[in-house]
């Protein structure tokens, strides 16, 4: 502590520090590219110190060797060129994330216009994709359609609010357009499940009134509600049993039908053919008789001639 620098350092000498685990010659070949960097040697300058001669070294044998710091590398034209064209792509793949997640979010979140069918499988949703977020999340309230093959269910958050049942469509009456599959809101404001009209809902929630507009509905449907939720559960099985027999009972009268059907037309075809059998038979016999009729024409003249013969 009683020796200055001065008394090691002198013109333009530079002290570096050796830590202990380190030799001197190691930590000198380390710090010689640090102390030729042009930034270094211009900041000596500027103190008075000369570095110009840092960055040669003799080997001994009459060669230098020049040191070089190392560079921080840089982009060439081409570098920027591709880093702008990535960060194009990028934000026109961000602008169509978000136009599909918009539409999406109307789609869900729009009421049913009159004259729109939701079809099987598409579910919609009060509050759309954006539930949760700050913008739109603390005014809405989660409510649910769901439509599916025959029935139409409507949630208030987790709980079951109301509930359409109605017609399942065959593939081969949505193939011929003959039934329309899926929940329809008809332009006169009735609702349709299966192309079968809708009179009733079944109400499972405790309030007052269903909830029908303004969402999911645009406008309130020609429809009437009544009220499962204050029946009894011996109740809702007796209702459950005597939809199971209607709808038996359609499916059987249906059935019927198309027996019916099949008899009535296998009746007319069996008419049809002994009419057919029966003409054919007339047909023949006046066929004989015209062609007997005609062959007697035919040997009137000779006759006629050989009775005259016979009179001379």
């Amino acid at each position: 502590a009683d020796k200055k620098l001065s008394d090691f350092c002198k013109g333009s000498d530079v002290l570096v520090a050796v830590p202990k685990e380190m030799e001197s010659e190691e930590v000198a070949r380390l710090s010689k590219p640090i102390l030729s960097d042009p930034n270094v040697v211009d900041m000596l300058k500027s103190s008075g110190i000369d570095a110009s001669n840092w960055s040669k070294e003799s080997t001994g044998e009459g060669t230098e060797v020049e040191w070089k710091s190392r560079q921080i590398p840089a982009f060439g034209k081409a570098d920027v060129k591709k880093f702008g064209n990535a960060m194009i792509v990028a934000a026109i793949g961000c602008v169509v994330i978000a136009v599909i997640v918009n539409f999406l979010h109307i789609y869900m979140s729009s009421p049913i216009q009159l004259g729109h069918v939701v079809s099987p499988g598409i579910v919609l949703s009060h509050c759309g994709l954006l539930k949760g977020w700050p913008i739109i999340g603390p005014s809405c309230s989660p409510a649910y359609l769901e439509v599916s093959a025959g029935m139409v269910s409507y949630y208030e958050g987790k709980t079951l609010a109301w509930v359409i049942h109605g017609h399942v469509c065959e593939k081969d009456e949505v193939k011929a357009k003959t039934c329309v599959d899926g929940l329809e809101f008809l332009p006169d404001g009735s609702l349709a499940v299966g192309s079968q009209p809708i009179k009733w809902l079944e109400r499972h929630s405790e309030g007052t009134e269903s909830q029908l507009t303004p969402w999911p509905f645009a406008e309130q449907p020609k429809i009437k509600s009544w009220r499962v939720a204050g029946l009894s559960h011996g109740a809702k099985e007796a209702v459950g049993k005597m939809k199971d027999s209607a709808a038996d009972a359609a499916n059987k009268v249906k059935d019927g039908a198309t027996v019916a059907a099949g008899k009535i037309k296998n009746s007319t075809v069996d008419t049809v053919g002994k009419i057919q059998n029966v003409s054919a038979t007339i047909a023949g016999g006046a066929a004989d008789k015209i062609k007997l009729a005609t062959d007697k024409l035919k040997e009137a003249p000779q006759m006629f001639r050989k009775s005259k013969e016979e009179a001379a």
